[in-house]
């Protein structure tokens, strides 16, 4: 699926080995179908969760964790860089030897019995893991996303019914405590820290590894992220990471299609679940699914501008401005269309307090939908329309054709191209970044959320 923006002017209008419950796997298709979209209103997401659970199973798929990294991850650190952060993290005391010639990660030696510790403390140790991985130099890459817990922080968003929380996150650096540089316990305790248009990465913790457990940990990810992509109009796609006792799933949700990888040890495979801090703390904001062409506005929240870039049509960039959302919905699900409807004005740029465009369109209607593939855009549907009543003017017809009466009748239309006044007008069109393709080895997959 491709994402579409247009701004029509001149005519505003109206909306128009963990214990696993069994699953049933076939063979994925290769469009997500259209499905019925169901409102969610102002409804809570934890009164959700039960709901979201059936919704999202049928449009999931799995796969082994080699497939998921190498084709979901953000992008793949390369080996060196990798084995110097192993070995650091082993200088440090944060991994050691296992004595059959594998690493292991300190803390998680030994076996936990369910009840003997919280999840707060079992899985404190993963922040120094992520200190550890944030030492690490990459290439011509820098750390943009950080690991922080934050069990007791309410997800703040700008619809309703957000009022989730999750264990723990990879958040934007210049969102977190540590972009600000007050890195403190008071900071980490603070209840309006976190935000969904931070949160990059949702992350649930279980000790144990019960079936109640599997289940309940994957329908919490899974929650977090239909609030995150329904909440945030810059989201491409998302991320989510479930530990339940040692063994880790990892989690990509798209417009077309969501997948979640098989578990693994991640105390017996330290450097698979190091590759995969490293590929989230180090990737670019695209890469972690941000649209670059839409920004939201910390000093209006709930305001964003998209950006028209440049093109074959557009000779410059453009900005529009959210002024009020006309139309949208809250939905339990992740793919689909996701039509958003919001009345803009164009600006000069990208900054929140920009000047209105002299010259610029002034107040318009911008869409933003997701559309399959091979679907056409609004502009070459009505461009085909165009085409085709100018051909008709050459068109001719019997005497007794319906058709040459009409074409008599509304023959003043064709003057000028006056047609086009009963269309609307569409200043700029663009076709944005598109979902990724299905790999092979992906499969379809029923019952991740079911407890039978």
């Amino acid at each position: 699926m491709a994402t579409t923006t247009s701004t029509e002017g001149e005519h505003p209008v109206a909306p128009s080995a963990e214990t696993k419950p069994p699953e049933s796997i076939t063979e994925i298709q290769s469009e997500t179908p259209r499905s019925k979209i169901e409102d969610t209103g102002n409804r809570d997401i934890t009164d959700l969760r039960s709901t979201i659970g059936k919704k999202m199973d049928n449009e999931f798929n799995r796969c082994d964790v080699d497939i998921f990294t190498n084709n979901y991850l953000p992008f793949i650190p390369p080996q060196a860089e990798r084995t110097a952060c192993l070995e650091r993290l082993h200088a440090n005391g944060v991994i050691e030897p296992n004595g059959s010639g594998r690493y292991r990660f300190s803390a998680f030696r030994g076996n936990l019995r369910p009840g003997e510790v919280t999840e707060n403390s079992h899985f404190a140790p993963l922040e120094d893991i992520a200190k550890g991985v944030a030492e690490t130099k990459l290439r011509g890459r820098q750390v943009n996303f950080v690991y922080s817990p934050c069990q007791d922080t309410p997800i703040r968003g700008d619809i309703p019914g957000s009022n989730n929380r999750v264990d723990a996150c990879f958040e934007k650096k210049s969102d977190s405590a540590h972009g600000r540089g007050k890195r403190s316990a008071k900071a980490k305790a603070s209840k309006s820290e976190l935000h969904t248009s931070g949160l990059a990465v949702a992350m649930e913790f279980k000790t144990g590894s019960s079936t109640d457990d599997v289940i309940d940990n994957r329908v919490k990810v899974v929650s977090a992220n239909v609030q995150i992509m329904n909440d945030d109009p810059t989201r491409m796609f998302s991320y989510g990471i479930s530990i339940t006792g040692k063994r880790v799933t990892l989690w990509y949700f798209s417009r077309s299609h969501s997948v979640a990888s098989s578990s693994f040890d991640f105390n017996d495979n330290p450097l698979t679940f190091i590759t995969v801090f490293m590929a989230f703390m180090f990737a670019t904001p695209a890469e972690m699914g941000y649209d670059p062409t839409v920004i939201r506005h910390k000093e209006a929240p709930g305001y964003y501008t998209y950006k028209i870039p440049k093109s074959a049509n557009v000779p410059k960039d453009r900005f529009f401005r959210t002024v009020n959302i006309i139309s949208e919905y809250r939905t339990s699900n992740i793919a689909g269309r996701r039509t958003r409807v919001w009345l803009v004005e164009e600006v000069e740029s990208f900054e929140y307090n920009a000047d209105l465009l002299s010259g610029g369109e002034g107040r318009c209607v911008l869409k933003d939908v997701w559309l399959e593939n091979d679907a056409a855009t609004e502009q070459e549907i009505q461009e085909r329309i165009f085409h085709d009543i100018e051909t008709s003017k050459q068109e001719h017809h019997p005497d007794e054709d319906p058709l040459k009466k009409m074409k008599a009748d509304y023959a003043h239309l064709y003057d000028n191209k006056a047609y086009q006044r009963y269309f609307l007008t569409i200043a700029a069109d663009y076709v944005g970044e598109k979902t990724k393709l299905v790999p092979k080895g992906v499969k379809k997959t029923t019952g991740l959320f079911v407890n039978p």
